[in-house]
């Protein structure tokens, strides 16, 4: 019962911020008229919902997958690693020595300027990725022990 309605709150919550990220610039017009809105504001509420986003996409497969935990806990050594690549991905695009050194090897050598911008420019890829890794590290203790697991539990 309790897994079910995870399941079902993740996933309304997940439509609701998927549906602001993507009425996101019109809605921030709209507020534009009544308060100034900088661009770097705009780009802050686009990558927290995609952060949400990627925690609600990482906490379904958690949820989905039926571990068992003793207490819910926050995973940081897992979060860590998962998220150096995308971090590293985010570095080079500001770095030009490495962004030559990726130009030049073999398989994009023939069209560097495309796949640069598949690679490394494309930071919602990378922001939604940190926000899935957010919620897949996050371990949930057992709410509902089936009948015999209670039995046994209680044997021992």
């Amino acid at each position: 019962m309790a897994r079910g309605f995870l399941i079902f709150l993740n996933l309304v919550v997940l439509l609701i911020y998927m549906a602001l990220f993507i009425f996101m610039e019109p809605l921030l017009a709209m507020a534009g008229q009544h308060i100034s809105i900088t661009p770097a504001i705009e780009t802050a509420a686009g990558y927290f919902l995609l952060i949400v986003i990627g925690f609600c996409m990482g906490n379904l497969t958690q949820i989905f997958t039926r571990t068992q935990y003793t207490k819910t806990r926050w995973d940081i050594r897992g979060f860590a690693l998962l998220s150096m690549i995308p971090v590293l991905f985010l570095l080079a695009i500001n770095l030009g020595p490495t962004v030559a050194v990726i130009v030049q090897l073999p398989f994009i050598r023939e069209s560097p300027a495309e796949s640069l911008y598949y690679l490394l420019s494309t930071q919602y890829i990378w922001i939604l990725w940190i926000g899935f890794n957010l919620g897949a590290s996050i371990k949930f203790a057992q709410y509902y022990k089936p009948k015999r697991a209670r039995q046994q539990a209680k044997a021992k």
